[in-house]
């Protein structure tokens, strides 16, 4: 199934500063522009307050419920162009951290731009983002362009996301705001970025006639292919538009459209994408409805993006972050700044050669930070979004109308279908043989094989769940390298206390005994209980697996608690599974190795070694063949202990 959850919370900690900056500048007070209260939002009792909830960028939501929060942001601040001032605001706010990284860590606005496809995910998964053409610098004008397109994923209405699109707009203008100038006025920074869109996916219709734009009452119509709104002001229909044909330009042995059109004829002929070209742009009380030369109902969204840059300022800015950054960049840095220094004595010439290593040397840099992830989460990101159109086509048919599924409604049918045939035969004496010889066997073929599809489709369901599972996994383990250790404080007791009961019923089906011994009553330490969950449930798990290769057998979890003034607590889980030969006992740590190819991912031991080092603990393993495997953990516990 689409996940529900699809829209992380940096978006409303971006909504939020803006509206605390709103409140500010009017003497209002933070209760009086705290959506997240005022559309009583709920939240969990972990949190003190929906507002500390929904400004968690760890936390995500529903796309639904942050239209909401949006609808009503603009409400209160009465700007009729909200979704893309609030958007513009990042910079001004620093509410959109991901830039400010990008700002500490790469030079300048075209490695920033050239991030997005890998930004986008952490920021909502409603919608792909891909580079047309990467974001280039070119010396003649001191000017960065690139092109950009996304799409939204098939399961999800643009029209129902309407605020999105301009708030993305405005984070893009935002861009060039987190660097400098002029390093004489590093206060003030570059000019907000200029944008040009001429493809929306947007359908008018939907679009116009939808909860955006349903208190301007336009009434969309199409009339002879031509496009008309009813004017806000005069009440009067509008032409606005006409369909036209969209007209690829090949770019890399690829078709892609960039806004070129023709006119359409009456009917579009086979294979023609057919768009709507804005031809008079309409706004209301400074409220903007449809932009001129804008084609909507396009395949995706297209922006041509440029902004200025200085290439000497964001060079030697772009030093600050070297103390912060990997020694081997910093030297290779060291050594381009001297080249600079060559670019500016010997003119523009040599500029442009020593442009060239930076733009090499800011490539090599963003490849290395996301090779792992494109290597897991990208892939899984493709897969899943296959999945989940597929998953959606099964659930269409197996959800068919009034609550049944395609299947019921078919048994129901053959069973009026056979009630009529009664009727037929009862009172308008339709022979009993002729039922019987020439009806009555093909409807019984026909259920055998509805019966069938029922089976299959079900399987497939389940099949695609399934795979889904995998991919959120892998996912998951992805972004695990972003992840910092929780400051909650958390008994290790509680944590381990918790399998036996949660596979109860797999232990008792598989004969495994399950056991936890300890030498302390408690034992604290700061973390987070998933994190913590996460190393030993992946350990236990891995141990019942081996079990049941073997039939009956035992699981064993022992805590230690630290020993003459050692901090660190120990836990093994030990199985009495077939064990691990010694030269494998280094890959099962390794990310998708796994002894279970056709149910396991292969992440389970990777995950729970990636979060005790996270932790800074260690993790072992110890087995001989036939003899099972006992995994060891030592986690060093940061706070005093009384024991």
């Amino acid at each position: 199934m689409p996940l529900k959850n699809n829209v992380n919370h940096k978006n409303m900690v971006v909504m939020w500063k803006y509206l605390r900056g709103f409140a500010r500048e009017r003497g209002l007070s933070d209760p009086d522009v705290d959506i997240f209260s005022l559309l009583r939002l709920p939240y969990p009792p972990k949190y003190a307050s929906a507002l500390e909830y929904y400004t968690d960028p760890k936390e995500w939501s529903p796309l639904d419920l942050y239209v909401d929060c949006y609808l009503k942001a603009k409400e209160i601040t009465g700007d009729p162009d909200f979704f893309r001032n609030c958007g513009r605001s990042a910079a001004k706010y620093k509410s959109f951290e991901n830039w400010h990284v990008i700002a500490r860590t790469v030079s300048g606005p075209v490695a920033a731009v050239n991030y997005l496809p890998q930004v986008i995910p952490d920021w909502n998964d409603t919608k792909i983002f891909e580079l047309v053409t990467p974001a280039r610098f070119s010396m003649i004008d001191q000017k960065v362009r690139a092109t950009i397109k996304y799409t939204f994923h098939p399961h999800i209405d643009p029209c129902d996301d309407y605020c999105s699109d301009p708030h993305i707009l405005g984070l893009l203008e935002a861009i060039p705001q987190n660097w400098p100038r002029s390093l004489l006025r590093p206060w003030q920074p570059l000019p907000f970025a200029e944008l040009e869109q001429p493809l929306v996916q947007y359908d008018p219709i939907k679009l116009f006639s939808g909860r955006f734009f349903k208190h301007l009452d336009l009434e969309p119509a199409f009339h002879d292919n031509r496009l008309s709104l009813r004017h806000p002001a005069t009440g009067k229909m509008t032409e606005v538009g006409r369909k036209v044909v969209l007209v690829p330009k090949t770019m890399d042995g690829n078709e892609v459209f960039l806004g070129d059109h023709r006119p359409l004829a009456q009917e579009p002929q086979p294979g023609d994408v057919v768009g709507v070209l804005i031809e008079k742009g309409l706004s209301y009380l400074s409220e903007p409805i449809c932009q001129k030369g804008v084609i909507m109902q396009a395949p995706y969204f297209l922006i041509h993006y440029s902004c200025e840059e200085n290439p000497l300022v964001r060079h030697l800015w772009n030093l600050r972050s070297l103390f912060m950054g990997n020694r081997q960049i910093m030297k290779e840095l060291f050594a381009a700044n001297d080249a600079l220094r060559i670019q500016v004595d010997e003119g523009k010439q040599k500029a442009a050669r020593i442009e060239e290593l930076y733009r090499n040397l800011e490539t090599q840099y963003i490849n290395e930070r996301r090779r792992e992830r494109i290597m897991t989460g990208g892939f899984a990101h493709e897969v899943r979004n296959k999945l989940t159109a597929s998953q959606y086509q099964v659930e269409n048919i197996l959800a068919y109308e009034n609550g049944r599924t395609a299947m019921e409604s078919a048994r129901l049918q053959a069973a009026q279908l056979l009630k009529a045939l009664q009727t037929c035969e009862r009172d308008h004496g339709l022979p009993r043989d002729v039922v019987a010889r020439d009806i009555i066997p093909p409807l019984k073929e026909q259920s055998k094989a509805i019966e069938l599809i029922a089976e299959r489709l079900d399987a497939i369901r389940t099949g695609i769940e399934n795979g889904l599972e995998v991919t959120r996994r892998i996912r998951a383990y992805s972004k695990m390298q972003d992840q910092k250790r929780e400051d909650d404080m958390v008994d290790l007791v509680t944590v381990l206390n918790q399998y036996g009961s949660d596979y109860e019923t797999r232990l008792k089906d598989e004969g495994i005994s399950y056991s936890l011994t300890k030498d302390i009553e408690s034992a604290p330490i700061r973390g987070g209980s998933g994190q913590l969950d996460t190393i030993f449930r992946n350990l236990v798990l891995n141990a019942l697996d081996a079990v049941a290769e073997n039939g009956p057998g035992k699981v064993t979890v022992t805590l230690t608690g630290p020993k003459d003034g050692d901090s660190q607590y120990r836990i093994t889980v030990s199985d009495t599974g077939p064990g691990i030969p010694a030269d494998k006992r280094e890959e099962i740590f390794d990310p998708f190795y796994s002894t279970k190819p056709t149910t396991g991912t292969g992440l389970g031991l990777s995950e729970a070694r990636r979060m005790v080092e996270l932790y800074g603990g260690e993790i072992s393993v110890d087995s001989m063949p036939g003899k099972g495997a006992v995994f060891t953990v030592m986690l060093p516990n940061p706070e005093p202990l009384n024991l």
